[in-house]
């Protein structure tokens, strides 16, 4: 009895190629068919002389293979980034004190207005019971308003009364 050759899994595939997500995406472009493709013929010749065992043991090094360096390409572009950004800045100083200042003044003015809505929108009261909190307001006749805040004599007023 001949062993049947071993069929693509279409899940298997799409499973690598979910694990090449995890590469930048400009390695992918450059080397994700090729090894794709090397990946699938690892797995066909292991599947048709190991059996499952050593098919699991090819997945387990792939995967980890891949964990550990898709950091790594990710850092080596980064790196390469970062080394064209500062030789572009040293090649136009005046450009780097206005992208400087530029992203101070933008740095600077979300601070301020995330303290802003931190303070006034995301902390809490700092009353023990705040929904029980209220808001009072006058009344007067004749008024060319329909309400308006307390006078200070009038709040006073009030607040004894409302011992």
């Amino acid at each position: 009895m001949s062993r049947p050759d071993p069929s693509p899994s279409p899940r298997g595939e799409r499973f690598f190629r979910r694990l090449l997500r995890l590469f930048p995406a400009e390695f992918r472009g450059d080397f994700g068919d090729e090894m794709a493709r090397t990946f699938r013929d690892q797995r066909d010749d292991v599947a048709a002389r190991g059996g499952a065992g050593a098919l699991l043991r090819l997945w387990l090094e792939t995967v980890w293979g891949v964990l550990t360096t898709a950091p790594r390409a990710h850092w080596d572009l980064l790196r390469q980034d970062a080394g064209y950004g500062l030789r572009s800045l040293r090649r136009n100083p005046g450009f780097a004190v206005v992208a400087i200042a530029a992203l101070a003044v933008g740095i600077g003015a979300n601070t301020a207005i995330f303290s802003l809505v931190n303070g006034i929108l995301l902390r809490p009261l700092p009353w023990r019971e705040p929904e029980r909190l209220v808001t009072l307001f006058e009344h007067a006749p004749g008024a060319p308003v329909e309400k308006f805040g307390f006078s200070a004599p009038d709040f006073g007023i009030v607040r004894e009364s409302a011992r």
